[in-house]
């Protein structure tokens, strides 16, 4: 399954995508911030993959409504219809090992 452009399923961008969806699966929004911490990379790396996100669709960046110097990230609709479909598709004998 081709859910995702070149290069986005691999370190750290589908470790990013999965905090995102698994922080929204949870009922979360994830600040940038939380997601630097989250991401294990240095911040540069962090913010390149996070604007090349924001310019494929990828993600989204939505503003705090009581803070303006903070912004949420999170998925699109597109995405996290990939990402359920993509998550859907790993053999539970696989998703019960981790």
């Amino acid at each position: 399954m081709r859910a995702f452009s070149d290069g986005l399923i691999c370190d750290p961008a589908f470790d990013m995508l999965l905090e995102v969806f698994i922080a929204e699966e949870e009922g979360e929004r994830l600040s940038i911030s939380k997601l630097l911490r989250a991401a294990a990379v240095p911040s540069t790396t962090m913010l390149r993959w996070l604007k090349r996100m924001e310019s494929e669709g990828i993600l989204v960046r939505k503003p705090d409504q009581f803070d303006a110097r903070r912004f949420f990230i999170g998925l699109s609709e597109e995405t996290r219809s990939k990402m359920h479909k993509l998550i859907g598709s790993v053999p539970l004998a696989v998703a019960d090992r981790t």
